[in-house]
């Protein structure tokens, strides 16, 4: 909860909480203490003492599953207090307010991959906004000048703020390939014609997404094996010639 009033997204306001549900070993000192002074019953700090094993045994199963209380969670919507500052856009967006205005390309995850999309697209003067759930990008990119949104792309809320109904595109670029089929499957049911263009590490992942919907899905296996065939190629040639 403190994480999401924080302005955390939903999904990993929720793993967290998972994760930090287990009772701590220092938990048994302060009760021994209390015991002592006579402030606990032998009864209650025996019970006491048997929730805090049952938490200590159950958390690394819960942990295992907290994926799927991630994907529940999202489905809620962002504090609307929290982190404010990080979803709104730079001065210079004011252009967005016009409902007559160019919708701009989303870009999810602003790693090597989605930097170097939206450089290329800068350079043919297509206009982008990133979606990312690293907080110092967002300050970051926000500074520079772009358009960025804090926030979680498989949330609804997230994604109708950043202009998805007006986007001519929506790029995936996230490494975590399950958030990336979730993307995939909530930026459809939202745009049935919008593009969407993903990438993962894996050829099954990329069958998945164009299942729920992706046009273009790039496999990071399969196309550094083509550049690397392509560069090998390119440098025989030169010899063969010479």
């Amino acid at each position: 909860m403190t994480a999401w009033v924080a302005g955390t997204s939903p999904m990993i306001a929720a793993r967290t909480g998972v994760c930090l549900a287990q009772s701590g070993e220092f938990s048994l000192v302060l009760l021994s203490v209390a015991a002592a002074a006579g402030v606990l019953s032998p009864g209650t700090e025996g019970l006491a003492i048997g929730v805090i094993a049952c938490s200590l045994v159950v958390t690394p199963a819960l942990i295992g599953r907290s994926g799927v209380v991630g994907r529940l969670a999202s489905r809620a919507p962002m504090a609307p207090w929290g982190g404010a500052s990080l979803r709104e856009t730079p001065a210079s967006s004011d252009d967005d307010s016009d409902d007559d205005a160019p919708g701009r390309v989303l870009i999810a995850g602003f790693g090597p991959t989605g930097r170097a999309c939206a450089e290329r697209l800068e350079r043919a003067n297509v206009p982008i906004a990133i979606i990312e759930l690293n907080a110092k990008t967002v300050r970051t990119q926000l500074e520079l000048g772009r358009v960025a949104y804090y926030g979680d792309i498989t949330n609804r809320d997230v994604l109708e703020h950043a202009g998805v109904f007006r986007a001519p595109a929506v790029i995936l670029t996230m490494l975590d390939a399950e958030a990336m089929l979730r993307a995939v499957r909530t930026v459809r049911s939202m745009r049935p014609d919008v593009m969407i263009a993903a990438r993962t590490g894996v050829v099954s992942k990329s069958m998945q997404a164009r299942e729920l919907g992706a046009d273009e899905v790039v496999v990071e296996e399969l196309a550094g094996a083509e550049l690397m065939a392509q560069r090998v190629l390119k440098r025989l040639e030169i010899k063969t010639s010479e």
